[in-house]
């Protein structure tokens, strides 16, 4: 009897020294902050596919790309109006490189002429043809998607280019791809421009969008900021009452223009040519974030390395799902 008893108690104590283990790892647990999970930003870089040529590939750059970017958009995939695509060279290092580093390639696909893009969008027949190239196009092992640079078409198109985006989202979708655009901005922008772009119809078609938030005031024969700030702020704001923050990407440049006070065209003056214009130029921040190079031969802006440092910050600041920056080879590494 008594062995039976000195058994139940033995018993009960081990429930209850369970119990209150238990009882003080879910207190812990609960007292203790759960780590949300690391958001990865998309940071893109886009290059023309002569950089990435067998005959142009420069390896000790690429590996500093491949260590600043998680994703790269090559240009070279021109469409012409009957659906056909031309597919540029690329170096098998390049190849090598993105794959050892796990960078996100996508094509980027744009009209060989207005006129093309017109007559694509247009004709079913033309659009199943580049559906099928992009299908090809997809299968290659390298390819993270498709990255669409349709520009410069009225906003009558518009309706077009919606219905294109709705015959091509299946096929990229079954191949468990994505599909991004890059879009003129929406405020303060040539409406005749930005009205081609619809980002309440497109969105529900696109993993994410590029504000191409640089050529402010484009061809304005005055010298003027190539991007601003403020301007960048009042998009980004407009886009996400349309989209969710984490599919839009803030479009960074890494270039200017100069204006002669001779005359009154620009000329493109880039990043890595800072310090040569230094050099004969009286150079200050403006409020816009871009440099203002002055002389008594002209006036220019720039934007330089705190430029996309300003502008990185913003797209940080509304959790932005990344940047993209226009284009690799103008920046100073």
């Amino acid at each position: 009897m008594k062995t039976k008893l000195w058994t139940s108690r033995k018993f009960i104590f081990r429930r209850f020294f369970l119990f209150v283990i238990l009882f003080s790892i879910l207190s812990q647990c609960r007292n203790s902050p759960i780590a949300a999970p690391e958001k990865k930003t998309i940071r893109l870089g886009y290059t023309l596919h002569t950089q990435i040529s067998r005959k142009n590939f420069s390896a000790t750059y690429w590996q500093k790309v491949f260590s600043a970017y998680t994703h790269i958009a090559a240009t070279g995939y021109c469409v012409r109006g009957d659906g056909r695509m031309q597919n540029p060279e690329i170096s098998p290092l390049f190849l090598q490189g993105i794959r050892e580093k796990s960078i996100h390639y996508l094509p980027l696909v744009n009209f060989c002429s207005t006129a093309d893009g017109k007559k694509l969008l247009q004709s079913e027949e033309y659009v199943r043809v580049f559906r099928e190239n992009v299908r090809i196009l997809l299968e290659k092992p390298y390819t993270a998607g498709i990255h669409l640079d349709f520009e410069y078409l009225p906003p009558e198109f518009s309706p077009h280019y919606i219905r294109f985006l709705k015959k091509i989202t299946p096929e990229i979708r079954k191949s468990h791809k994505s599909l991004s655009a890059a879009v003129f901005p929406p405020v303060d922008f040539n409406p005749q421009l930005s009205g081609f772009h619809d980002l309440v119809k497109m969105e529900p078609y696109l993993d994410f969008v590029v504000i191409m938030t640089y050529d402010y005031k484009s061809g304005s024969t005055k010298p003027v900021p190539v991007t601003r700030i403020d301007w960048a702020q009042k998009n980004i704001e407009y886009t996400l009452k349309i989209m969710p923050a984490e599919k839009i990407l803030l479009g960074i440049p890494a270039y200017g223009y100069y204006w002669k006070k001779s005359s009154h065209s620009r000329n493109v003056i880039l990043e890595k040519n800072l310090d040569f214009y230094k050099k004969t130029h009286r150079a200050k921040r403006d409020p816009s974030g871009c440099v203002q190079l002055t002389s008594g031969k002209g006036n220019g802006y720039l934007a330089d390395p705190t430029t996309r440092q300003l502008m990185r910050n913003l797209a940080a600041q509304y959790s932005l799902g990344g940047w993209a920056m226009w284009r690799l080879g103008f920046e100073k590494f």
